[in-house]
């Protein structure tokens, strides 16, 4: 059985060391980043490209509720919920 291999980020580093830490066998890197940054998520981006050679599946979890289906969702849309 293959493992999940996850990149993770968040604002907090605390966070993100204590989250890995609660899961010793689980295949974890991490990267703070804030999402409304294009850049931080860009390192992000490359993190998991670097250490896993792709991106399977992306999942934001930061309180952005777009309207639309991802796919069609202008990006400069999603910094009016940041304000």
């Amino acid at each position: 059985m293959q493992r999940a291999r996850l990149v993770i980020s968040a604002r907090r580093e605390d966070r993100l060391k204590k989250l890995k830490a609660s899961m010793p066998d689980a295949n974890i890197v991490y990267q703070t980043a804030d999402v409304t940054n294009d850049e931080e998520v860009q390192k992000v981006i490359d993190l998991a490209m670097k250490e896993y050679g792709r991106i399977d599946a992306i999942f934001n979890n930061a309180g952005i509720m777009p309207t639309a289906p991802l796919a069609f969702v202008q990006q400069s849309s999603l910094f009016k919920y940041t304000s």
